[in-house]
């Protein structure tokens, strides 16, 4: 079971440090890491009292507050104090931001105890999976997630931002051909008269073509170079 509440603050806490911004509160059982494997303590532990005031800190709230295991905490907000009882190790995952309470403790400091925001379920024979969605489906107010729609619906929102990132570099090519062709445009044509001077002294239209193109190619590597430098 996991309670999850928004801490909103701004300006100093009594400790003189700024306190600006949203915190994530995550109220969460010993179970929670469990289910987490990847989830580690770098220093101290989960409180085992359901009632303490203790929290443990994420590794990126733990750099931005300055704080370690045996520091005050100040809810944000709420200028509540705790003692922060330990530091999880960088996960890559929102736990990295947000600031873990035990559920009771959290319950009691924001009005919401006996309610739950999400529970996680881990199954003991993956085939069940479907039975246990489905029955779970008709409880009022509840929303069942498979992890395999969160891995859907991440697949999609990359694919989106591929096909996205293709489309913008086509445009981007197309943008750079219309501007070459125009400055070589604009480059031939200043140069008519030159080039009716060099057919004139025996000058194949091939070897003016050539003249040409290598000057575009030239013109092409050098901006793109500069791009790539850009």
């Amino acid at each position: 079971p996991q309670l999850m509440h928004p801490a909103f603050a701004a300006g100093f806490d009594r400790l003189g440090e700024e306190n600006a911004g949203i915190t994530l509160l995550l109220g969460v059982e010993p179970a929670y890491f469990a289910l987490r494997p990847w989830v580690r303590f770098r220093e101290g532990s989960f409180p085992s009292d359901p009632g303490a005031r203790e929290v443990v800190l994420g590794s990126e709230a733990s750099r931005v507050l300055r704080r370690g295991t045996g520091d005050p905490y100040l809810v944000p907000g709420r200028g509540e104090s705790f003692r922060v009882a330990g530091v999880l190790q960088a996960t890559g995952t929102q736990d990295d931001g947000a600031v873990l309470l035990p559920l009771g403790t959290l319950g009691a400091l924001s009005g919401l105890s006996g309610r739950l925001t999400a529970v996680a379920v881990r199954l003991r024979d993956p085939g069940d999976i479907d039975a246990m969605a489905d029955g779970l489906q008709h409880l009022p107010d509840v929303q069942v997630i498979r992890l395999s729609q969160v891995r859907e619906a991440l697949v999609a929102m990359t694919s989106g931002a591929q096909w996205l990132m293709l489309v913008l570099g086509g445009l981007g090519v197309l943008v750079a051909l219309f501007g070459v062709s125009n400055a070589v445009l604009a480059s031939v044509r200043e140069r008519s008269r030159l080039f009716a001077m060099l057919r004139a002294m025996g000058a194949t239209p091939r070897e003016i073509f050539g003249m040409i193109a290598v000057e575009t190619t030239l013109l092409c590597l050098g901006g793109a170079a500069a791009g790539i430098l850009l």
